[in-house]
């Protein structure tokens, strides 16, 4: 277990709202002063499902499988606090391919995608956004 220093927020001075610490220099990515993960976790999901269309599911349990065989008193996370951490820590980089049209700069007016990176997790599906295949 391993406690993280918090500061209440001087702006809204609400009891429940703390200041953490940015842990990003040394690697941790710290979600709501709850959890912490390793960058290169959060980074090992990104590669697995670009390369291999691995689902979020699947992830987690392989994950959940390594912790019991080192014999770990620790569990992993949900899936879906997986999932919610993984897309708050890739708002927070920079992911530009750096990919770009030579006639169109890096502005196309159409991108042609393959789909299966760039897939919709079911948690973030509303009413307006869904699977090109609904109709």
């Amino acid at each position: 277990m391993v406690s993280i220093e918090l500061l209440p927020c001087p702006v809204c001075c609400h009891s429940r709202r703390h200041i953490g610490p940015d842990l990003g220099d040394h690697g941790i990515f710290n979600w709501n002063n709850t959890m912490l993960f390793l960058h290169e976790l959060l980074n090992a999901y990104t590669n697995s499902y670009t390369a291999s269309e691995t689902p979020f599911s699947a992830f987690c349990l392989t994950v959940r499988h390594s912790y019991q065989d080192a014999g770990d008193e620790n569990s992993f996370c949900s899936d879906d606090t997986f999932v919610r951490v993984w897309f708050a820590f890739t708002r927070r980089q920079c992911l530009d391919s750096g990919m770009q049209c030579p006639t169109c700069s890096s502005s196309p007016e159409i991108v042609t995608a393959d789909g299966v990176s760039l897939g919709t997790h079911v948690s973030k599906l509303t009413k307006s956004i869904s699977p090109p295949t609904s109709v």
